[in-house]
């Protein structure tokens, strides 16, 4: 059985190169997106997990996808969150975490999602 394929732009996604599809997409269209070495054509072709993705020009923000996200609906909803305490429930590689220090935050906390057994 052959091996499952994915979407570029979601491999961007997923990687932590794009925070939405219409990112993903401008990075292809620009010319700054290589899969294994050559260059990507379109947004919507199919890659494998494994496959090396690079991004010319670019190197990852945020520790984690979840740092972009969060980056996005700062940007998108207009959230002021100057010297507000924030609280990162679930926290897993820490893309929140890691991203809202770059903002006038005040305090953050995290949660991890997985504890170490006593």
């Amino acid at each position: 059985m052959g091996q499952r394929t994915m979407p570029l732009w979601r491999a961007l996604m997923d990687g932590g190169y794009a925070y939405g599809r219409a990112q993903a997409e401008s990075l292809v269209l620009a010319g700054s997106v290589f899969v294994n070495g050559q260059q990507a054509a379109y947004a919507g072709e199919r890659v494998k997990p494994d496959a090396r993705i690079a991004v010319k020009g670019s190197e990852r923000k945020y520790v984690g996808k979840g740092g972009l996200k969060l980056e996005g609906a700062l940007r998108h909803f207009q959230i002021d969150v100057t010297g507000r305490i924030a609280l990162d429930a679930g926290a897993s590689t820490g893309g929140f975490t890691d991203c809202l220090p770059l903002w006038p935050s005040r305090n953050i906390a995290n949660k991890a999602e997985k504890e170490a057994a006593p």
